[in-house]
């Protein structure tokens, strides 16, 4: 019951009022609860009370994940950018705005910010994927094919094997499929 928990968060909070952990876990109950403006609330008086950055940006997280699940997208790139007010080289931030404005189907905004994620992180497959999944819908195999392909590369050349990323050999093997290279294709999938 979310009057119950409040009300047990409320008493922590009057016991232990700087204790972060008793504000997360309000956090955390408003935001799974959907209670967007209560969460909005609560982090406004959190960056108050509190000066860590890392403290902050967790709590930040958890808002824009929330907004992106209930498809507030706008919300969502507000708390993903005060993020990046405080660390403007965090190629997951860059990621993740990338992934919400492919769900505003903003394609360009999206690889701009791909580009920025990988600029910060040349290692990012997971945006090195996503890039070629968007220039493979907008059927610009080419250009897909030869991101995936040094996505694949420059794994194996810093980890030793080929990335685990079944979107990455999905990809490279439709890719292979279309350009009737049915052994290729076969061994992405493998």
């Amino acid at each position: 019951n979310l009057v119950k928990a409040q009300t047990y968060y409320d008493k922590c909070l009057a016991l232990r009022p700087d204790s972060f952990f008793v504000y997360q876990g309000l956090m955390d109950l408003y935001v799974f609860t959907d209670h967007f403006t209560e969460a909005e609330e609560l982090y406004k008086t959190i960056r108050e009370r509190f000066d860590s950055d890392s403290l902050l940006n967790t709590l930040s997280s958890s808002l824009a994940d929330a907004y992106s699940s209930s498809k507030d997208y706008d919300k969502a790139l507000t708390f993903y950018n005060k993020m990046l007010d405080q660390d403007s080289n965090d190629a997951f931030i860059y990621f993740q705005i990338a992934e919400l404005y492919d769900k505003k189907k903003d394609t360009k905004s999206s690889i701009a910010n791909l580009h920025k994620a990988i600029k910060n992180d040349s290692n990012y497959t997971q945006a090195y994927v996503k890039l070629g999944e968007i220039y493979y819908n907008k059927k610009d195999y080419s250009k897909a094919k030869k991101i995936l392909e040094e996505s694949n590369e420059k794994y194996m050349i810093a980890y030793g094997s080929s990335p685990y990323s079944l979107d990455l050999h999905y990809y490279l093997g439709m890719i292979a499929v279309r350009e009737d290279r049915k052994f290729d294709a076969i061994l992405s999938y493998l």
